[in-house]
């Protein structure tokens, strides 16, 4: 098993509502994250998000593909949705969102181990 801790920043020109909407919709990253291949959801969790669990495959830049479910475990409305994740990946992914002006600064932390060689 390999770990992996990803610490990744970017800066968007949306309002932090916008950015923490479209990151509560997993279903839809295939269409604006290029690695994401397949996303579906699978149970929509509470009204808060939480329980909330996709499925992704995602192909690396090394063309390899994993596959692996995410399952919503805390959700603070905007600022925050902490998740762990399971199959080819096993770990945790947490967006933390702040406001920055009329934009959104967004730290991504994926902490996850590979279960496959």
């Amino acid at each position: 098993m390999v770990h992996y801790m990803f610490d990744t920043e970017w800066e968007l020109t949306a309002p932090i509502e916008h950015v923490f909407e479209v990151l509560s919709h997993p279903e839809d990253f295939q269409a604006w994250w290029p690695s994401v291949t397949r996303s579906d959801l699978v149970v929509e969790g509470d009204a808060t998000g939480v329980g909330a669990r996709a499925n992704y495959t995602i192909r690396s830049p090394l063309l390899y593909s994993m596959t692996f479910d995410v399952k919503t475990i805390e959700v603070d409305k905007p600022n925050k949705i902490r998740a762990v994740v399971r199959g080819d990946l096993v770990g945790t992914g947490t967006y933390h969102l702040d406001a920055n002006g009329s934009g959104t600064h967004v730290r991504f932390n994926w902490y996850v181990s590979t279960t496959q060689p």
